[in-house]
């Protein structure tokens, strides 16, 4: 469960030597500030400044992909957009900027450059998420989402893993040094691409490849017969998708090699 941690701030400004400052709650519960001085009194009323904490939540993205960084904030009806205030940062580094009501983009980290963008119609119902564009490998850290506003302040962190499962597969058989001319046989595939060619002492080299993309699990099996000799060589292969897709993922192939010679 989150944790709520409100910090009362007293900023004073133009504080000097003899002034006596005093800090209390109001009949209203609102946390007020005073100055004393030997002729005028000032009055200084400061808002409660809540932090959300929780463990941090890790984001999975694929290289290449479009990821959005997940932010809310408590918002109401009369939120003033000029006087919210969201940072994203990535330690050091300032990701995205929003203040008096726009994009503050000057201190925007080099490497952010036109890959960032807020849902500026949905920050009225709380949401500072941020769109981030063709993910790099760089991207990779904790990043900062940092809101204040008229009714308070929201922290949120979160950790960012880029990584891409394989899904697709190429499978390859090699046979070599047979005669006469075998016959290959796939089960379990739909379409293969197979070449034969005679060697320099007139034997047969077989290769097939077919490509896979797993949805489920599947067995492939490849039978090489050579029917003048009564002979076939099976070879089966059970190959499992992997345990979750992971969001805006690309395509990778992997190479599996079966050999029969």
């Amino acid at each position: 469960m989150p944790q709520l941690h409100t910090t009362f701030v007293c900023i004073i400004v133009g504080y000097s030597l003899g002034t006596e400052i005093s800090c209390f709650f109001n009949l209203k519960k609102i946390f007020m500030c005073r100055r004393h001085s030997t002729s005028l009194n000032f009055h200084y009323m400061i808002s409660s400044v809540v932090t959300t904490t929780s463990l941090q939540p890790r984001e999975v993205a694929a290289p290449g992909s479009d990821f959005t960084l997940n932010c809310s904030f408590p918002s109401s009806k009369n939120l003033n957009l000029n006087q919210l205030v969201i940072n994203w940062q990535r330690g050091e580094e300032v990701v995205h900027s929003y203040y008096h009501g726009r994009d503050q983009l000057e201190r925007q980290s080099v490497v952010y450059k036109g890959r960032t963008h807020l849902f500026e119609d949905q920050l009225t119902v709380g949401n500072a998420s941020l769109r981030l564009s063709g993910v790099q490998p760089s991207d990779q850290g904790q990043y900062t989402c940092d809101v204040t506003d008229e009714q308070g302040g929201t922290l949120e962190k979160l950790q960012l893993l880029v990584a891409a499962t394989c899904d697709g597969f190429i499978i390859t058989l090699h046979a070599s040094q047979g005669y006469p001319q075998p016959e290959l046989v796939w089960k379990g595939v739909m379409d293969s691409n197979t070449t034969m060619e005679l060697d320099s002492r007139g034997h047969y080299e077989l290769k097939s490849e077919v490509t896979l993309w797993l949805n489920s699990t599947l067995t492939v099996t490849a039978e090489l017969r050579l029917r003048v000799l009564d002979q076939s060589f099976t070879k089966s292969l059970t190959l499992h998708p992997p345990p979750g897709k992971i969001s805006g993922f690309q395509s990778f192939s992997a190479p599996v090699v079966l050999e029969e010679v």
